[in-house]
């Protein structure tokens, strides 16, 4: 019989359970959670606040120009001279004061959306297997997060591996549902919304033929075996992913009030990444999982959520994107396939409203994706692609993980030179990595054994 533990948790307090484990709420690290007409309130690096953010970047942020009265500019947005005085960051201070979170007021105010706020009342409720799962190699755990009393639940998997804990994890958005990426009776059908292309579902509903569906895209056993635990969410948990989806978390927790009211502005990849720190809220107090070696793992455009959460969130050690492509790794300027003229039309929900602005002009844009890999740094970050998915466009992910690279050097982190285009299957840089395989548009076995070596050759760094 199943060892079903609930807790009521609130933020400021904690509950230690049963398993002899404890779990509480937590927001970001250096991020303030009031309303503000500031979008640098949202920084989440650490040691940086709203109240250390230089006063000249807040004022400029509250005030930023309509997308029409941007500048055109087909050059990549300098890493270091801010757009608000034109004034280069010398210092790392100067970085974490000034440009860091000027660069993540741009991203909030004309792309994704001002991160939601922080609950102050979330529920959660534990269940775990009540034997090793997996040939005793793993421990399954779900829980159910409810950020506050009028939320839907969120249902967060786990399998945490017998022989290493606590162990590193990775924590990653699934397509559709828990169910699909393991073949397990035991983990609940997703009962909201899944998308047509779900393999198994019928008329937008999960059924038992979807099951273990995307277990090759999340390898969960080979990872065990590596001594990783594996944490994963559906996003349609947080946000369905259609433009007319209920949009509860920016209904509830919005930034400001005019997002509640209209919740549809606040952005679906925003809601998502926002949905990840919920997560981490959680694990973080596992005793099972070593809460300094928690990595986002993110595919497509749950790799744009990932990527977006680890610049948010300093307590994630570091993020894998994986083909993520337009507004995610791969710079805009000069991209093939997928653009901002694509995109947009066709995934309207992702973005904030003004992100639309763009879609005539997208180089008035006063960032471009590699001052979103910037916003990561020091911590580690791995660009993977693929050769034949053109759509994401490998060459445009490896020009933004050059264009980004110097701010690891300039934060600390001596890196190597980044100079030709590198060859298939080989993994590139160190701090800032870029890896592509060969094949299309998926996550592999293949992918993973590449992410966790990559991953713990940070570990005694």
């Amino acid at each position: 019989m199943r060892t079903v533990l609930r807790t009521m948790l609130a933020l400021g307090w904690s509950v230690v359970l049963g398993l002899g484990f404890v779990v509480a709420c937590s927001s970001e690290p250096g991020t303030n959670n009031t309303n503000s007409n500031t979008n640098a309130n949202n920084s989440s690096d650490a040691g940086t606040s709203s109240s250390s953010v230089d006063p000249a970047i807040q004022t400029c942020l509250a005030s930023l120009p309509e997308v029409a009265k941007l500048s055109v500019s087909a050059e990549l947005p300098l890493l270091l001279q801010t757009f608000c005085d034109q004034k280069e960051a010398k210092t790392p201070e100067e970085w974490r004061r000034r440009r860091r979170p000027e660069i993540l007021g741009l991203f909030d105010h004309y792309v994704y959306g001002m991160a939601p706020q922080v609950p102050k009342d979330m529920k959660v409720e534990v269940e775990v297997s009540p034997k090793p799962e997996l040939d005793g190699a793993a421990i399954r755990k779900i829980y159910r997060i409810q950020p506050d009393a009028s939320s839907p639940v969120i249902e967060l998997l786990v399998y945490i591996p017998t022989a290493n804990t606590p162990a590193p994890l990775f924590l990653g958005l699934n397509f559709f549902g828990n169910h699909t990426t393991l073949d397990d009776p035991a983990i609940p059908l997703e009962t909201s919304w899944v998308p047509d292309r779900a393999e198994g579902a019928e008329e937008n509903r999960a059924t038992e033929k979807s099951r273990g569906t995307s277990a090759g895209r999340w390898a969960i056993a080979q990872n065990i075996k590596a001594g990783f635990a594996v944490a994963t969410l559906y996003h349609g948990d947080l946000d369905l992913d259609q433009p007319d989806g209920k949009n509860w978390v920016h209904e509830r927790f919005g930034a400001t009030e005019a997002i509640r009211n209209k919740p549809e502005s606040g952005g679906t990849i925003n809601a998502w990444a926002w949905g990840l720190s919920r997560a981490l809220d959680v694990l973080v107090k596992d005793k099972d999982v070593d809460a300094t070696n928690i990595w986002v793992m993110g595919h497509s455009r749950n790799g744009k959520a990932a990527l977006l959460a680890t610049a948010r969130d300093s307590r994630f050690a570091g993020v894998i994107s994986n083909q993520s492509g337009s507004m995610g790794a791969a710079v805009n300027r000069g991209k093939q396939g997928e653009t901002i003229k694509t995109i947009q039309p066709f995934f309207p929900h992702w973005f904030h409203d003004r992100f639309a602005g763009f879609v005539e002009e997208p180089n008035r844009l006063p960032v471009d994706q590699h001052l979103l890999l910037a916003l990561i740094a020091p911590r580690p970050l791995l660009v993977a692609t693929a050769t034949s998915d053109d759509w994401a466009d490998p060459p445009s992910a490896w020009r933004s993980v050059v264009a980004a690279q110097p701010i690891w050097p300039f934060l600390g982190k001596p890196q190597p030179a980044l100079k030709d285009y590198p060859k298939e299957k080989t993994l590139t840089g160190k701090d800032i990595a870029f890896h592509r395989r060969p094949g299309g548009h998926s996550v592999t076995p293949d992918d993973w054994a590449v992410f966790t070596q990559f991953a713990a050759s940070h570990f005694s760094r």
